[in-house]
């Protein structure tokens, strides 16, 4: 344990504890959830917002507290975990995945003097307050949180029982068909600690290969003890492929509120591999780019996501400069922000000094010039 479980809640009254974790590559991506739920914060509550980090960046950290600079009711506090997680073994099953995804199912042992929080992830946009969220009342449940209906679907394929033995005969589940989604939890820490011990979790984390991770643990832990709520406070994506596939092939009244919450999500969940910041003509990737631009990494962002895309082949430098979402994006005063940074960040006649500098007159239709 480190200094963590010292932390008091930021506010005296009305507090709001939400808790994030990221790594640095991913911080970019965390202020732009960060900037959506300040955005929509309003001056009945006090927003405790708590970052578990193991790496991120001091000039990351100075640009997303930057964010709440002109809230006096919004609080962000970023606190070092490396030490705390020495003990675990995070099987990481793909290469989306880090060992952030799994601090969720300790962050209650984490802050003993914290009654009550909601554990997110960051590939998600805030709409709404989240204070409403906070305020459900879980009654004499532990978790509240939304029924993966992407898993209803897997499970409800005949077809392909692989899933449904996996969760009935492997891990001896019940019901899977109500397992909550892991992206978005809303938790009665006092109830939490008293249901569980800090070694069950433990014993899960270090001797399981489990195919959700961190999801699979919370829902067997507890089995029974899951509130479901609304699918507007944790909408998960519609992609064309597998996702949508399995949506289609969940029951009837789950696929019925989930096309209810389309219409007017609270929350926006990213999950899966299509994110908005690699893929800007996804569902509801409009919001993330409203956002995004608001922060002082979207110019970063985009040229990381330039970058992939250049990198895996997604596309060539043609289809860059004739798509017309990329060029609304970018607008010509962000163009130059683009130009500044590649000559003020990357050093001069350097690769990828030369890749920016192309994609930059590719960007404005202009021809090249060394």
């Amino acid at each position: 344990m480190t200094n963590i479980e010292k932390l008091l809640p930021a506010f005296e009254s009305n507090n709001v504890t939400l808790i994030l974790s990221s790594s640095n590559k991913f911080s970019m991506y965390l202020a732009v959830c960060l900037q959506s739920i300040i955005e929509n914060c309003t001056d009945n509550y006090n927003y405790d917002i708590i970052i578990f980090e193991r790496e991120i960046s001091e000039t990351n950290k100075k640009r997303i507290i930057a964010l709440v600079e002109n809230y006096s009711n919004v609080s962000i506090r970023f606190f070092y975990v490396a030490d705390a997680m020495k003990q675990y073994k995070f099987f990481l099953n793909s290469s989306r995945i880090s060992q952030e995804t799994y601090y969720g199912l300790l962050i209650p042992f984490l802050l003993p003097n914290f009654n009550k929080g909601i554990i997110m992830d960051c590939d998600m946009i805030v709409k709404h307050d989240i204070a409403e969220l906070y305020s459900i009342d879980l009654e004499e449940y532990v978790i509240g949180g939304v029924n993966d209906i992407v898993l209803q679907g897997w499970l409800s394929d005949r077809k392909n029982n692989d899933t449904y033995n996996y969760y009935t005969e492997y891990l001896k589940v019940k019901n899977p068909m109500k397992f909550i989604n892991g992206g978005l939890l809303l938790i009665d820490f006092d109830k939490y600690r008293t249901s569980i011990t800090l070694n069950q979790v433990s014993n899960y984390i270090n001797n399981y290969k489990l195919r959700v991770v961190d999801q699979d643990i919370i829902n067997i832990l507890f089995d029974g003890k899951c509130k479901h709520i609304n699918y507007k406070w944790n909408h998960l994506i519609c992609i064309k492929g597998a996702i949508s596939e399995a949506i289609s092939k969940a029951p009837d009244a789950s696929r019925q509120r989930y096309f209810n919450s389309r219409k007017d999500p609270y929350i926006i969940h990213y999950a899966g591999d299509f994110k908005p910041w690699n893929f800007p003509e996804i569902e509801f990737a409009d919001d993330f780019w409203k956002y995004a631009r608001k922060t002082r990494f979207y110019e970063i962002i985009l040229y990381y996501m330039f970058q992939n895309k250049m990198e895996e082949g997604i596309i060539c430098h043609q289809e860059i400069y004739h798509n017309k979402l990329i060029r609304k994006i970018i607008s010509p005063y962000r163009e130059e922000k683009l130009k500044r940074l590649a000559k003020n960040k990357i050093p001069n006649n350097s690769c990828v000094y030369k890749f920016v500098r192309k994609l930059y007159f590719k960007l404005i239709g202009r021809p090249y010039t060394e």
